[in-house]
């Protein structure tokens, strides 16, 4: 299977989900919660949230080749450190989209009313889960390690960022206190 087949079948899958949202939410309103808290609220009116919407539509492509491409690094990154060196070989930047495109396969998902959302990010996950088990012959710990080292990465570093901002604030305080 080529990257080009899992790239278009990846993006096309997510759109249809992200499409067939769109369309319920349009249709059937009391099932889109975003746009009754969005309009109940008066933060946006009504064609405000449908334009909204309707730009997210049209995005979702672009936004969803970029994460994933972004994403993907430091997939390959996780696996680096988290794979053993016998079964880095086959270890690539193209193998890693690959699984990471067809897992996107089953945000088709979304379209169910409420719980679609929740189905198609876990059908996701479980897909680019057994896509690297199966890879590189992982076992379940070392799989979820390199799946979720970019969120666990970005959670870290917000973490030492909110720990170390007022540690700055108060050295630039005594600073200009005693300085």
């Amino acid at each position: 299977m080529t990257l080009d087949f899992a790239i278009g079948f990846g993006l096309i899958s997510h759109w249809i989900g992200v499409i067939f949202q769109f369309l319920i939410g349009y249709f059937f309103p009391s099932y889109d919660l975003s746009s009754s808290f969005l309009s109940t609220w008066g933060i946006l009116g009504s064609e405000e949230v449908f334009l909204l919407k309707l730009a997210w539509v049209i995005l979702d492509p672009f936004l969803v080749l970029g994460f994933v491409l972004f994403m993907g690094t430091f997939v390959l990154i996780g696996g680096k450190l988290l794979i053993p060196v016998a079964s880095q070989r086959d270890l690539s930047y193209r193998s890693i989209l690959k699984i990471l495109f067809l897992g996107l396969g089953p945000s088709v998902l979304g379209f169910f009313p409420g719980f679609g959302i929740f189905l198609s990010k876990m059908g996701s996950f479980m897909v680019s889960f057994f896509g690297v088990r199966e890879k590189y012959s992982l076992g379940a710990w070392r799989t979820l390690g390199v799946l979720l080292f970019p969120r666990l990465l970005f959670v870290a570093v917000c973490s030492a960022g909110v720990l170390l901002l007022p540690a700055l604030l108060l050295k630039f305080i005594l600073m200009q206190s005693f300085g």
